[in-house]
């Protein structure tokens, strides 16, 4: 691929960022589609100065990590409804200037629980997390993790449990 005029910004945000495999995975399938895009780390302790930089650099798009997936809302124009309940942010798409912050995370795992249950009750657990955000999904978290627990493919503690 050739870097141009043209070429799209994207990246990780957070801190530390050494130990990231995303710029590796995200720019081989970037050049396995023949994206004109780059995808970069960018390890910061200042949240809002990057937030500014993402303006100013006009980066499409920042995945966000630890420590800044609650620290970031602040500082956006906009927040979407699961990731303000949530109160945790995944992904900022940058739209001509307005900073959008949205928790595919919680999108990801919501749709492919969605893929695979044709029980009433995981029905309504989903649909709660969906609805209510965080404590639902905690909840529906501890529902697996409980599932698997009785079906002997999970561990025999719980996952905030302290020796």
């Amino acid at each position: 691929m050739k870097i141009d005029q043209n070429t799209k910004l994207y990246g990780v945000v957070g801190y530390p960022l050494s130990h990231s495999l995303s710029p590796l995975i995200q720019n081989s399938t970037l050049l396995a589609m023949n994206v004109n895009a780059v995808y970069l780390a960018f390890e910061t302790n200042d949240i809002a100065a990057c937030l500014q930089w993402m303006k100013s650099l006009d980066i499409k798009g920042l995945s966000v990590t630890i420590p800044y997936k609650s620290s970031v809302l602040p500082p956006l124009n906009e927040i979407d409804g699961l990731a303000d309940r949530i109160g945790a942010v995944t992904t900022i798409v940058n739209d001509n200037g307005r900073l959008v912050g949205y928790n595919t995370e919680a999108i990801g795992a919501i749709r492919a629980l969605e893929e695979k249950i044709d029980n009433p009750l995981e029905t309504r657990f989903l649909t709660m997390a969906k609805e209510r955000g965080c404590l639902a999904i905690n909840g529906l978290g501890m529902f697996i993790h409980q599932g698997q627990n009785s079906s002997g493919c999970g561990p025999a503690s719980s996952p905030r449990s302290t020796p």
